[in-house]
């Protein structure tokens, strides 16, 4: 496979998995009751928060964030947008690279101030595993208080991907 090719996955895959996260979220009330709700939309505005940092890192735009932990996070209806929005464009723009350009470093600064220098790919696939991480970060909150996590699991994603393709 080819790293184009697998970007195009991975942030296909991502978006696939945020939807049902914040879809369960958006439909399940005893979600929002949980004591742990507060957390969990920390949580969510945090990865958030990183996907719009990479993406200035990519574009060579500016941010705003001095923090990938927002002072203000959104609601959950707001964050359900801008998140759905924000994997639509990681994956037009996966779609629009070259392998040149996916291999192309961009020097950069994390919010700390500290140097760094990755690859639009690196920064993709970061951005890809930050996700997952939190979302299983959030499906053990929800498992702790007996609700089902959404099924977030590549291979699902595949089958499902085949049966519709």
């Amino acid at each position: 496979m080819s790293a184009s090719r697998a970007v195009r996955t991975l942030t296909a895959y991502n978006a696939w998995a945020n939807d049902g996260l914040f879809t369960l979220l958006e439909t399940t009330d005893e979600a929002q009751r949980i004591p742990e709700a507060p957390i969990l939309l920390a949580i969510l505005n945090h990865a958030h928060a990183v996907c719009q940092i990479f993406r200035a890192h990519m574009t060579g735009e500016r941010h705003d964030y001095h923090s990938a932990n927002p002072e203000q996070p959104l609601p959950l209806d707001e964050l359900s947008a801008s998140a759905r929005a924000i994997d639509e464009w990681y994956c037009d723009y996966a779609h629009s690279l070259s392998e040149a350009e996916l291999t192309q470093r961009i020097d950069f600064r994390f919010t700390s101030g500290e140097k760094a220098s990755m690859t639009r790919e690196e920064m993709i696939l970061h951005v890809v595993n930050h996700g997952t991480y939190h979302r299983g970060n959030i499906g053990v909150i929800l498992q702790k208080n007996g609700i089902l996590p959404d099924k977030d699991v590549i291979t699902d994603f595949l089958s499902a991907r085949a049966v519709t393709s």
